[in-house]
């Protein structure tokens, strides 16, 4: 599995250090981030808004996650795909069960649509 054969995710746009879709910008006075790590990432939010854009559907329909994190094919060109989810603050476990099941019936169907 590599995700950049997907087509949603082979637009640049899309592509984002994990320092970037850390941002948390709750407080418009003071954006922190997460993290400070330079590795590139899907922002998968965006994925998810132009995939509902593009099919005419309300963004409320769905939740994602912050990114997915792909590492590098081993030798046997397998490799991992990691969804990755920033939370500053109150943590409520049914909106990352929700975003989880989301994202994962949304990637499933990339990879149909490719």
């Amino acid at each position: 599995m590599n995700i950049s054969d997907y087509w949603q995710l082979k637009n640049g746009k899309v592509r984002a250090t994990l320092h970037d879709v850390s941002e948390d910008d709750s407080d418009e006075t003071d954006k922190c981030y997460m993290t400070d790590s330079e590795a590139i990432v899907t922002n998968f939010d965006l994925v998810k808004r132009v995939y509902m854009k593009e099919h005419h559907i309300s963004e409320d329909h769905a939740k994602s996650v912050d990114a997915l994190f792909q590492v590098k094919p081993t030798v046997n060109g397998e490799s991992d795909v990691y969804l990755v989810e920033f939370k500053n603050g109150k943590i409520e476990p049914r909106d990352i069960e929700r975003k989880a099941r989301d994202s994962v019936l949304f990637f499933n169907r990339l990879r149909e649509l490719s």
